[in-house]
């Protein structure tokens, strides 16, 4: 019996899973938008061609096969028809392109388990009496689209040479590499980001979620803690790739054409562009606040009204990102999953949001800084290429596709400890865990590691993976997912469902190669149980060897600073001491010192808290913050400042209150006091600068007051104040955006001004176009009139930005 699978079957199962997702029987009439594309003579044939069902929305395909379906409409004199269907004619390669910029499709009557459609060209005969003739259709492999419904289905009577009768427009909807990206691919991205921040009101939840999956081990025993539920653990690249599609869904109900892109850490150019996630300054201040054009929708990003900031650090030297960060031919080495995941999840990941700004170096609410997407979005991609290259697709673990392999039991040893690698991995860590807050899951456990958040803590955040709008996509259902489920996201295995997306450089399917036998795993078992993938007893040899190298004071110091830089895999209750021993070293270098304040903070953030660990942790870092080295003083600032510590606040409130007190530059007392949410509280000790010191002290104090009420009239003045410095006025613009109120009316007063300056102009308008589409809600029908009446007597062409401001107030006002 032949295994391949026909449409006819395919869409029959379908309608039993999904009644609403079946075919129409009826006919359905094309659309007015779409009769307007295709002249009559193209209308009289009347062929009617269907993706997945009779509503254009689900016209999005990836590398994976989709059903379709063609028929003639049956008509008096009807004859049955040999068409032939074919891509439209190739465009031509732009400058600077190895394809086109269009999509292209393949076709298959039918496909066997685990392929997808290759024909470039299909000939089908469709029946005169109307009856549909079945077919799957799929992305040709690597021609994704750049544009929506850019991939053109073209039937062709008799031949594919033969007359057009038809046209169907589709979209290759692909995950790129963001350097591939199109000027209006990047821009459509940027744009849904900033809309389902300000407009939809929903990206502060998925910045809670990912709180709340890994806040539990900082809590203060013995108050109620939990284990990371996303990271530390084999779930890690599982739970992301579930969190990831949630928030890519999300922005394609704002556009779907939108996909996620990705980032290649260790290759240029970066993402760190003013016309993408943000330009930033090299210098020696401990933060700084990234750049973006004037155009980018990005430009006065804030999270819950705080201004976002950077560290001041190199981004575009090739030759530091290839030495640090781990590429893909290094990760793909790894040849079992446990060694694959941890490797990852050290090296790039944990390095590089320790490296990016102080947002990113706390995890928990790293996704505030938008950068979050596509750096999330490149070890997905990883972990896919991973698996086409292994074979490692199956969803029961096998074959070192996942481990362990079985479900949590919480009676096993170590399970009482938050300790990593000790013979227990946490609840939604295995592969039969449903994981959280997709299983509405809350509360303790029966030991520790079966712990979750409270329910007083997941109100509002908890729920079932919802049901993808798409028939045939996962979940058909609202679903309580497990790591088990998300590792066949190409749907290659029967009764595998398609996820919806795939990768620009992986193919479907596996690598088409024979398969070798795997290498016993290292230091693990992956037959499953207690002891399989993330959590070895045994330590890893290679962070061992490293940790003795750190030991070892006669070794040369580059390679101890590289040493500590991959101690993560070790319990914290290892590293902490050595690198604290480090830290406290007699003539230590400033550069071993910061290396060991890396150490700690990547244990901060990313270990199973031992609490005796994380306060020695927290003393040596507040002991630091005097250190001889200034470099050392502000690595233990970043660290501290990431995760709002209260003492180091105390600190800089003391340090801006007393002139001489030279521990900081002011500048950097300003900042870190912003980073670590202490500035409504201790608003007086920063207002008092915007009037005095320099005028980078000035501008620091105004933007760091953005979410100080009672410092927004004094911040208004300095922008209306013509003689005032453009830094300092430009600072204030970026303050007004990123506070809480609607404060248009300086805004508004800078844009009309025409003998204002004119990038100060330009920043006005970008900022009301962030103001109106954040707050403009709140704002009455009669004065959003009145802004736009002002807006339209301003010439648009010198500023760009104006456009959306524009559209933000007619939208809000029910202007069309």
């Amino acid at each position: 019996m032949s295994n391949a699978r026909t449409p006819s079957k395919l869409m029959a199962c379908w309608s039993l899973m999904l009644p609403g997702a079946r075919f129409a029987p009826n006919l359905i009439v094309v659309s007015l938008a779409l009769a307007a594309t295709f002249p009559t003579s193209v209308l009289a044939q009347q062929i009617e061609f269907q993706i997945r069902s009779a509503d254009p929305a689900d016209d999005y395909l990836t590398w994976a096969p989709a059903p379709a379906r063609i028929r003639q409409v049956p008509q008096s004199g009807a004859a049955d028809k040999t068409v032939v269907l074919t891509n439209d004619a190739e465009q031509p390669v732009p400058a600077g392109r190895k394809l086109p910029l269009d999509g292209n499709v393949a076709f298959a009557k039918t496909i066997a388990p685990g392929t997808t459609a290759t024909e470039q060209t299909l000939q089908l005969v469709l029946p005169k009496d109307g009856s549909w003739v079945d077919l799957f259709v799929a992305g040709s492999f690597p021609r994704a689209s750049s544009a929506d419904k850019d991939a053109i289905i073209e039937v062709h009577d008799g031949s594919a040479t033969g007359p057009q009768i038809y046209k169907y427009a589709t979209m290759v909807r692909i995950r790129k590499d963001h350097r591939d990206l199109t000027d209006k691919e990047r821009s459509n991205f940027l744009t849904a980001l900033t809309r389902f921040l300000r407009e939809h009101k929903g990206y502060e939840r998925f910045v809670r979620i990912h709180e709340l999956a890994s806040m539990g081990k900082y809590q203060n025993a013995p108050a109620y803690i939990w284990p990371d539920l996303a990271h530390r653990g084999p779930g890690f690249l599982a739970w992301h790739r579930a969190y990831l599609l949630s928030f890519e869904r999300e922005l394609q109900k704002i556009d779907p054409s939108v996909a996620l892109p990705y980032w290649k850490i260790e290759q240029l150019p970066s993402v760190f562009d003013e016309n993408f996630m943000g330009a930033n300054a090299v210098s020696t201040a401990a933060f700084v606040e990234p750049t973006f054009a004037a155009s980018n929708p990005l430009a006065h990003w804030a999270v819950n009204g705080g201004a976002l900031y950077r560290f001041p650090f190199q981004r575009n030297d090739q030759q530091y990102l290839e030495k640090h960060f781990f590429s893909d031919d290094r990760l793909f080495q790894e040849v079992t999953y446990a060694k694959f995941s941890r490797t990852l999840e050290g090296n790039p990941h944990n390095l590089v949001h320790n490296w990016t700004g102080p947002w990113m170096q706390n995890c928990m609410i790293s996704p505030s800084d938008p950068v979050f997407w596509p750096f999330h979005t490149g070890f997905d991609r990883q972990w896919a290429k991973w698996q086409w290259i292994g074979h490692h697709v199956l969803p029961d673990g096998s074959g070192e596709s996942y481990a362990p392999n079985d479900a949590f039991d919480g009676t096993a040893a170590g399970c009482d400890v938050l300790t990593p690698f000790n013979g227990c991995d946490a609840i939604g860590h295995h592969l039969k865990d449903t994981m959280w807050p997709w299983n509405s899951a809350v509360g303790p456990g029966g030991t520790l590691k079966g712990n979750r958040p409270p329910a007083d803590l997941s109100q509002g955040y908890i729920g079932p993976f919802p049901k993808a709008s798409i028939a045939g996509l996962w979940p058909a259902q609202p679903a309580n997912p497990t790591p088990g489920d998300v590792i066949d996201y190409a749907g290659i295995n029967a009764q595998r469902l398609d996820m919806g997306f795939a990768y620009d450089d992986v193919p479907f399917g596996t690598k088409p190669q024979q398969v070798v036998a795997m290498a016993a795993p290292e230091n693990s078992t992956s037959s499953g149980g207690q002891t399989g993938g993330g959590a070895s007893a045994q330590v890893d040899p290679e962070a061992a060897a490293a940790l003795a190298a750190v030991n070892d004071h006669n070794r040369p110091e580059t390679e101890r600073v590289a040493a500590l830089r991959t101690l993560t895999p070790l319990p914290d209750s290892t590293v902490a001491p050595a690198a604290i021993a480090v830290l406290n070293e007699t003539g230590r270098s400033e550069q071993l010192g910061v290396a060991a304040i890396e150490a700690l903070s990547l244990q901060m953030m990313f270990g199973q808290s031992d609490h005796q660990a994380h306060h020695a942790i927290i003393d040596a870092l507040h002991a630091a913050l005097t250190d001889k080295d200034l470099a050392v003083r502000q690595s233990a600032l970043r660290v501290l400042a990431s995760h709002r510590d209260p003492a180091l606040i105390d600190k800089l409130v003391a340090s801006l209150n007393d002139p001489a007190d030279k521990t900081f530059a002011t500048v950097d007392a300003i900042h870190g006091l912003a980073v670590a949410g202490g500035v409504v509280k201790y608003a007086s000790s920063i207002r008092k600068h915007i009037a005095t010191g320099d005028n980078d002290v000035r501008a620091a104090a105004i933007v760091a007051l953005a979410p100080d009420a009672a410092s927004r009239p004094e911040i208004e003045a300095v922008l209306a104040d013509r003689n005032q410095s453009e830094v300092v006025r430009s600072a204030a613009i970026r303050s007004l955006a990123a506070g809480n109120s609607a404060a248009t009316d300086p805004l508004l007063n800078v844009v009309k001004n025409a003998q204002e300056q004119q990038n100060l102009r330009e920043q006005a308008a970008g900022a009301l176009a962030a103001t109106l589409e954040a707050r403009g809600a709140t704002l009455g029908k009669v004065q959003l009139n009145d802004i736009a009446n002002e807006l339209r007597k301003v010439d648009s062409t010198k500023l760009p930005a104006l456009d959306r401001a524009l559209k933000a107030t007619d939208a809000l006002s029910g202007t069309k």
